[in-house]
């Protein structure tokens, strides 16, 4: 019997400036929904450069399993003014809108905000960076207050997400994760009073013994455990975002099974070593994306000819051949297929 859609499925999309802990919020807020006993998945997107330049995290919560994320959201926070101008654009009736309160005060930003109430929309102004420094003293924390205000919107336990930023930030000393609980706890309490329960999309209840058993893994991560499922024995690779998560986590599991992970010198050298695994009867796999199948044409067709087994997973990015290495596409499709 074919599945029934889901009664809900709801999207929450963070946006701002890399650097600013967006792809953390994203995935927090998706781990905490999966504890609560929700279907949970994150998407992100972000430059090549380590600050500055547009990111997103969309995260798509619902009660049953989902199949693939929609590049529409229902609430949309945005905490950079290049944010807000771009993600207010094309906005689906009812989107629940938060804005950083300097995100838009002048300009076009603040003509923006306006056109938005004038339109129907309720944007809601968030201090967000005022209380990162007021409260924890520290404005990189911003996210943080962000996802106290998402929490208590939804109707998601802020304590079971302090617990998972307590887990997250461990290792970087307790200071900061009090710091990050007195950021959490602000945005909370801000929610709290400025936005009337009546017209916030609470989600429905759940328990949060219901997450229990619940696995949080990336695709890349679940294409490795597939792989050793499926009784790979040998994987060879050259590191390659976004396809490296696969060879380091085979890396670390594979012995376990008696198998053996190289990392090769290139993509070439990647997929030779496979196909010379293969030939010696082991099940062999490599892992690389775009550029690398590119280098990787001669070995195909070589494997093509003598009729050697090998899979060769191709993570997709923008480009077949140099490509842009943080954004996932597909245009190796093609390529891949022919």
């Amino acid at each position: 019997m074919r599945q029934s859609e889901p009664s809900f499925v709801y999207r929450v999309k963070i946006s701002g400036e890399a650097g600013d802990g967006i792809m953390s919020a994203g995935d927090l807020l998706m781990r905490v929904a999966a504890r609560e006993g929700f279907e949970a998945t994150v998407v992100k997107s972000f430059p090549s450069t380590i600050r500055g330049g547009y990111a997103q995290s969309l995260v798509t919560i619902a009660d049953r399993p989902i199949i693939s994320p929609l590049d529409y959201c229902d609430m949309l926070f945005a905490l950079s003014r290049d944010a807000f101008l771009l993600d207010t654009v094309g906005l689906k009736p009812h989107t629940i809108i938060l804005v950083e309160s300097t995100a838009h005060t002048e300009g076009v930003y603040h003509e923006r905000f306006d056109q938005l109430t004038s339109s129907g929309y309720t944007p809601f102004s968030v201090p967000v960076l005022q209380f990162a420094r007021e409260t924890a003293g520290n404005c990189t924390l911003r996210s943080t207050v962000a996802l106290g205000v998402l929490v208590e919107m939804l109707g998601l336990s802020s304590k079971v997400l302090f617990t998972a930023i307590a887990e997250r930030f461990r290792e970087k000393g307790t200071e900061l994760v009090e710091l990050n609980h007195i950021a959490l706890e602000s945005g909370c309490v801000w929610a709290r009073h400025h936005i009337e329960k009546t017209n916030m999309p609470v989600l429905p209840y759940r328990n949060p013994a219901g997450g229990e058993g619940k696995l949080v893994i990336e695709g890349n991560q679940a294409i490795a455990l597939g792989a050793l499922a499926a009784g790979c024995t040998f994987f060879a690779s050259y590191p390659i975002t976004p396809a490296t998560a696969i060879g380091e986590t085979l890396a670390r599991q594979i012995h376990l099974t008696g198998g053996f992970a190289y990392q090769a010198e290139d993509e070439i050298a990647a997929l030779g070593s496979a196909l010379g695994a293969s030939f010696s009867g082991a099940k062999a796999m490599t892992a690389t994306s775009g550029p690398g199948l590119s280098l990787m044409q001669e070995f195909l067709g070589y494997a093509s000819i003598v009729e050697l087994p090998v899979v060769v997973i191709d993570v997709q990015r923008v480009g077949p051949s140099t490509g842009m290495p943080t954004k996932h596409s597909q245009d190796d499709l093609l390529a891949a297929v022919f």
